[in-house]
């Protein structure tokens, strides 16, 4: 593999998407937001469960008013709805550990401000150019797909949120029904795949949507090294802890040791004393062909050293995870170049 080999490559996503799908994937979206605290309370919604994550009322408005700003900016002649909230909406200058003070919009207010700014998201959208000869911030649909990642992103936040809860919040009914593969694992333990040295593409290319922290692509070169086809299952975690993976100080670095005096951590956050483990407000038994979730940097660490391992770097995991050595490119997806379909 030449560096001429990798230099062109795109990660994918270079053609724009057509208005009509960048307008499917802001229904998408909302929807999924929506159905995140569908059946929740008021006071459920407005309350803060934990001091390191939003209330979800909080979550709501912050959505809404990041949609209004960049509306905004983007749509021609379009005026902001609610500029008076951007403050308090302003993540970098609200710690989480405040916000449940803040006056924030309460859920019923919060919903209608994100219900208006979606509609007008779709009509403005309908007008503009999203090709590549648009604008600064339309061209490729560039601020459309920013706003689509980041509810995404808040999806992800108030999941955790609601989880932190302590059971006092159910299970979202959009979770029901799915489903994750088991862990394929052997008595000799993980298989392994090797990853030859050499160049490595690391990073999004110019074109499509991606954070500022993903750019600019770069090459990097990397040492050989080897890498576990299967995450870590719940199994092989609880052999861990049998073990005394939580007392065996010489597993833990200097930094993963003092955490876990200070946290006084005996298992993942979630499980309990009896094998089983919390989802939202279900205590269930643990399943052993499940991967291991909700285990920190520090814990995943000191299992890897049990192991003798230890954790990719996140260029060692970029590579393995994108680069295809049968076709000789990076792929879109670790799974292939077809987009996700849920």
């Amino acid at each position: 593999m030449s560096l001429a080999d990798l230099a062109p490559l795109p990660l994918g996503g270079v053609d724009p998407l057509p208005k009509e799908r960048i307008g499917d994937l802001l229904v998408e979206a909302r929807e999924r937001t929506l159905a995140l605290v569908d059946g929740l309370c008021d006071e459920q919604i407005d309350h803060q469960y934990s001091p390191i994550m939003s209330p979800l009322a909080w979550d709501l408005g912050h959505i809404a008013a990041f949609g209004d700003l960049w509306l905004s900016r983007a749509v021609p002649g379009l005026r902001s709805l609610r500029p008076d909230l951007f403050e308090v909406y302003d993540a970098s200058e609200t710690p989480r550990s405040s916000r449940g003070e803040l006056p924030f919009l309460p859920c019923a207010d919060a919903l209608a401000y994100g219900r208006a700014v979606h509609e007008r998201a779709l009509v403005g959208l309908e007008d503009l150019d999203v090709s590549p000869s648009g604008d600064r911030l339309n061209a490729h649909g560039f601020v459309w797909h920013l706003l689509i990642q980041h509810e995404h992103q808040h999806n992800e936040t108030m999941l955790q949120a609601m989880q932190l809860a302590g059971g006092e919040l159910p299970a979202p009914a959009l979770l029901s029904g799915l489903t994750c593969p088991d862990v394929v694992s052997s008595a000799a333990g993980p298989e392994t795949v090797t990853i030859e040295a050499g160049p490595a593409l690391i990073g999004a290319g110019p074109q499509g949507f991606a954070y500022d922290n993903e750019r600019p692509r770069h090459i990097l070169e990397l040492e050989a090294y080897e890498l576990d086809r299967e995450p870590v299952s719940n199994g092989a975690y609880l052999e861990f802890v049998a073990s005394g993976g939580y007392r065996r100080r010489e597993w833990w670095s200097e930094d993963g040791w003092a955490w876990r005096e200070q946290e006084a951590a005996e298992r993942p956050l979630f499980w309990t004393d009896d094998g089983r483990v919390r989802r939202f407000d279900r205590i269930e038994p643990l399943d052993p062909a499940l991967p291991v979730a909700h285990v920190c940097w520090h814990e995943a660490e000191a299992f890897a050293r049990a192991h003798g391992k230890r954790l990719p770097t996140e260029a060692e995991w970029e590579n393995a995870a994108t680069w295809d050595p049968a076709a000789g490119r990076r792929r879109a997806w670790p799974w292939g170049d077809e987009p996700p379909t849920r």
